[in-house]
Order: structure tokens, then C-alpha cells, then sequence
């Protein structure tokens, strides 16, 4: 959110899974008029900021960040049904 409460433009809604969602692409979204600069932008300081928190990105969504393998999330985390 920007300093007024306004979601920041990431160029996709979340969960929209086409290829303007994947940061491997953003280069070519943006050439192609796809993307601005100011929602690559956008996108690059949610990704620093859940980097420095310890989160890591896929390259398919912008939006999804995981906090650690699934192999390690299935050893110290319990499936809950």
C-alpha cells in the first residue's frame, strides 16, 4: 500500500496466472508495453522486502513467496486436515 492506503499497481490482480504475472518476463512485458515501469517497480520492492524477510519468489507469480523448501516445510510443519 502506498502512504494513502491505495494498493501499489503490480500490473496482474493477484492470483492471475497468466505470463504478465511472471517476474522472468517482466523484461519482455515491459518492451511489449505489457507492464510499466512503475509496476515493475512495484513488484521489485515487495520482492525486497520478502527477501530481507527471509522469503524466496517463484518465477511464475509475483505474488507467492515461501519461507522455506517443501521438504522442510513438510518435516517441521504438521498437515492439518
Amino acid at each position: 500500500m502506498d502512504e494513502d492506503g491505495r494498493e501499489l499497481d503490480m500490473g496482474t490482480p493477484y492470483d492471475y496466472f497468466g505470463t504478465e504475472a511472471h517476474p522472468r518476463n517482466e523484461e519482455t512485458m515491459y518492451a511489449e508495453g505489457k507492464l510499466t515501469a512503475t509496476q515493475i517497480m512495484n513488484r521489485e520492492l515487495l520482492r525486497s522486502v520478502m527477501r530481507e524477510s527471509g522469503f524466496t519468489g517463484i518465477e511464475t507469480e509475483w505474488w507467492h513467496f515461501n519461507s522455506c523448501a517443501r521438504a522442510t516445510a513438510l518435516k517441521i510443519y504438521p498437515l492439518v486436515n
